[in-house]
């Protein structure tokens, strides 16, 4: 399990907001393997993931009072540039991410071109809270 505590003091002394931890493909690699993927089975039986997942994430940010964010759009919006560019897809090629949270949640996320620099994220919302702002 991660250790917040060393999230936290690491993420404050470094000036960061959170910490972003994403691996290829479904998340069931390397010396993690039995809870990677004992963790995207239980995601599975929750929701109807593809079998094939580009990438996987999580995001904690214990320094701010989130121990773990349960799906994150902002995050995806960098991974989604990263993991086009490492597996060499072209620009607009839509990717399938899983964030690997208790939640979970499944996303599609498409790069558009480099002029316009923007990220496509989409999947299912859940609103914390509503607001109006008047100027």
């Amino acid at each position: 399990l991660p250790n917040m505590g060393a999230i936290a003091a690491t993420t404050r002394r470094l000036g960061l907001r959170g910490l972003i931890v994403s691996v290829e493909g479904d998340g069931c690699v390397g010396t993690e393997r039995e809870t990677a993927c004992r963790l995207y089975a239980e995601l599975h039986k929750k929701k109807a993931l593809p079998k094939s997942i580009d990438f996987t994430s999580r995001f904690f940010a214990p320094a701010f009072g989130i121990d773990e964010d349960p799906v994150t759009g902002s995050a995806h919006a960098i991974l989604t540039r990263y993991w086009t560019r490492e597996r060499g897809v072209p620009e607009g090629t839509t990717l399938t991410a899983v964030q690997a949270s208790a939640r979970g949640g499944l996303l599609q996320v498409r790069s558009r071109a480099e002029a316009d620099a923007r990220v496509d994220v989409e999947g299912h919302a859940t609103t914390v809270f509503w607001s109006s702002f008047y100027g």
